[in-house]
């Protein structure tokens, strides 16, 4: 007779039932956290739009970079702790490359 495994701590069981779980918790972001972020780089473009003279052309690179950050944000929202406490190689390599770039 097999004795049934305890899963890991922090997996979930194909018994759960998902359908419970939140939009946000589904998509692994915390709403609070986001309007504080969104809050925050709206104030970074105002500071940059006023000066700047307000110039639109930085003011367009610091909106194009809010964008690319908040899809970083969203991509990486997707991976499980795990994946990057593993210090995965690829994970690590492409965060520093485009950190420092």
């Amino acid at each position: 007779m097999q004795r049934r495994q305890k899963p890991r701590q922090g997996t979930i069981e194909m018994t759960d039932n998902t359908s419970k779980r939140t939009f946000w918790e589904k998509i692994h972001i915390d709403p609070l956290f986001l309007a504080t972020i969104l809050a925050l780089l709206l104030y970074s473009a105002l500071v940059i739009w006023s000066a700047s003279g307000r110039d639109p052309g930085m003011t367009e690179r610091k909106i194009g970079q809010i964008i690319m950050g908040l899809a970083v944000m969203i991509v990486l929202a997707r991976f499980l702790p795990e994946f990057m406490k593993a210090g995965h190689p690829g994970f690590i390599s492409s965060v520093s490359y485009y950190s420092w770039r």
